[in-house]
């Protein structure tokens, strides 16, 4: 609920109330009753709160954060071996390191991408 309400704030351009939400995704989570959500909803939430919220960060002026969370989220997502909850999170993370005048961050991140097969 948090992650769908995140999502239509951000889109709506409210980043800080996208941000309440995807945070409390984030804080919700609890691996034992959410870790099959991937398979069966086609995302990791903790993952894919994190790496939105990561976005929402940035737009909000708070770089630091942000690329700091896009960090947990690409180590989150690995974690899941979701090839769909990985592929969103390096996507996003590559955008980050564009807006974030760090082009090496998204070369970075190419090698990854092969790794997982739908």
């Amino acid at each position: 609920m948090h992650h769908i309400s995140g999502c239509t704030c951000f889109q709506f351009g409210d980043f800080a109330g996208a941000h309440d939400q995807f945070q409390k995704t984030i804080e919700l989570y609890d691996k034992a009753r959410h870790g099959d959500f991937a398979s069966r909803f086609g995302q990791d939430p903790r993952a894919a709160g994190e790496i939105l919220n990561a976005l929402a960060l940035w737009v909000l002026g708070r770089v630091d954060d942000s690329l700091r969370l896009a960090d947990r989220a690409l180590a989150d997502a690995e974690s899941t071996g979701h090839a769909a909850t990985m592929g969103d999170a390096l996507a996003y993370a590559a955008f980050l390191g564009l807006f974030s005048t760090q082009p090496q961050s998204s070369r970075d991140l190419q090698p990854s991408v092969g790794q997982y097969r739908l």
